[in-house]
C-alpha cells in the first residue's frame, strides 16, 4: 500500500514535469499537437490531484525526488525563466527564442508549479508554524508573478486581465468563496445569539454575491441577451451592471480606497491604540498577514482615482488582490468564531493572534 501511495504521486509529478520540459524547448504546443492535452492542462489537474492527496496525507514523493525537486527544477526553472523574460523584454523581438529556441513561459510555469509541489511536501506542524507568514507573503509573491508576466510578449497579462478570462474568474470564485465565510460566521453567530453580528455579516454576504454578481455583468456575457436602451447609453461598458453607469462615476473605485486602506492599516492603528481592543470589533478588523492583498488593491485604486473609468491593465489585478483579502478575513473572522467558546468576552489580542 505505501509502495502505492508513492508510485501515484511519482507519477503525476513525472508527467506533469516531462510534459512542461516538452513545452519548453521549440513550441510550446507540442504536447497538445501529440497527446491532445496541454501541459498547462496537465499540470493544473495534477495540482488539484495532489491539494486532495495532502490532504488525506496521501502525498508520498521520494526523498529523493523532493531534493531534486525542491534544490534544482524549482530554482533553476524559476532563475532561467525570469532572466530570459527580461532579456526578451529588453532586446528585439524573437532575439531571445531564436538564440536558444527555449519557451520560457512553459518554464515559467515549471517553477511555479515546483514550488507548489514544494509546499505540499512540507509536513502538517510546518504549515501550523508558518501559515501566516505563508499567507503575507503570497501578496508580494503574487505581484512579482504577474510583474513577470506584464513583460510577456503577445500580451499575454492583457488577454488575461480580459473580460471572463483568467483572472476576473478568480476574482468570482474569490468572492464567492468570501460569501461562503461570511454565511457560516452569520450562522455562528445566530447560534450564539449574536443577532446584531449575524446581521452584519449576512449584509456582507448580500455585498460579496452582488458583486460577483457584477463582475460577470450578471451572466450577460455568458448567456448572450443585449442590454436594455437604458444601459446601452448610460453605462460605460454597455451592459447590465451598476458600478459602471455614468452617473456613479467614480463611486466603485472610492469605495475601494477605503476598503484597501481600512484592510492595510486598520491592524497596525490597533497596535497603536490596545486599548481598542476592549470594544467587540474584531470581526472588523483584517488581520495582518491580509493586509498586503488590500494595500495592492488600495494604492492602485489610490492612484487612479482621478481617471474616471480608467481600465488599466492592473485594474482587473489590484480587484482580485482586494477581493482576496476580504476573503482571508472572512475566513479568519469564521475560523475565529469557531474556535473560541467566548470570542467577545475579551479583548481581542486573546482571541485573535494576528
Amino acid at each position: 500500500m505505501l509502495f502505492v501511495s508513492k508510485l501515484i504521486p511519482l507519477f503525476l509529478y513525472l508527467i506533469s514535469v516531462g510534459s512542461l520540459l516538452i513545452d519548453s524547448y521549440g513550441s510550446d504546443t507540442t504536447t497538445l499537437t501529440h497527446f491532445f492535452v496541454s501541459s498547462r492542462s496537465i499540470t493544473l489537474i495534477v495540482i488539484t490531484l495532489f491539494a486532495v492527496l495532502k490532504k488525506y496525507k496521501r502525498l508520498n514523493l521520494p526523498t529523493i525526488l523532493k531534493n531534486i525537486n525542491g534544490y534544482f527544477i524549482f530554482p533553476v526553472s524559476v532563475i532561467i525563466s525570469t532572466t530570459l523574460s527580461i532579456l526578451d523584454y529588453i532586446t528585439p523581438p524573437n532575439t531571445i527564442f531564436a538564440a536558444t529556441h527555449i519557451q520560457y513561459t512553459s518554464l515559467f510555469i515549471l517553477g511555479i508549479f515546483s514550488g507548489i509541489v514544494l509546499l505540499l511536501n512540507k509536513p502538517n506542524f510546518w504549515f501550523q508554524k508558518y501559515w501566516k507568514i505563508l499567507i503575507a507573503f503570497g501578496s508580494f509573491l503574487s505581484f512579482l508573478t504577474v510583474l513577470i508576466v506584464k513583460i510577456w510578449p503577445f500580451d499575454v497579462f492583457l488577454k488575461l486581465s480580459h473580460e471572463d478570462n483568467f483572472i476576473e474568474n478568480m476574482q468570482v470564485l474569490v468572492l464567492v468563496l468570501g460569501a461562503f465565510w461570511s454565511l457560516n460566521t452569520a450562522i455562528k453567530f445566530i447560534h450564539a445569539r449574536k443577532y446584531f453580528y449575524s446581521a452584519l455579516f449576512l449584509f456582507v454576504v448580500f455585498v460579496l454575491f452582488f458583486t460577483a454578481g457584477e463582475e460577470v455583468a450578471w451572466g450577460q456575457r455568458f448567456l448572450h441577451f443585449s442590454s436594455p436602451e437604458y444601459f446601452l447609453v448610460n453605462n460605460a461598458q454597455k451592459e447590465i451592471t451598476i458600478h459602471n453607469l455614468n452617473k456613479y462615476g467614480g463611486v466603485a473605485q472610492f469605495a475601494y480606497i477605503i476598503i484597501g486602506g481600512y484592510g492595510s492599516f486598520s491592524w497596525i492603528i490597533m497596535k497603536i491604540f490596545p486599548r481598542l481592543a476592549t470594544f467587540p470589533i474584531q470581526p472588523f478588523i483584517p488581520p495582518w498577514f491580509a493586509s498586503g492583498y488590500y494595500f495592492l488593491g488600495f494604492i492602485y485604486n489610490f492612484y487612479t482615482y482621478e481617471r474616471i473609468h480608467y481600465i488599466g491593465a492592473w485594474s482587473e489585478f489590484a480587484e482580485l488582490m482586494l477581493y482576496l483579502g476580504v476573503m482571508i478575513t472572512t475566513a479568519w473572522v469564521y475560523y475565529s468564531v469557531k474556535t473560541s467558546k467566548n470570542y467577545f468576552s475579551a479583548p481581542s489580542s486573546k482571541h485573535r493572534e494576528d
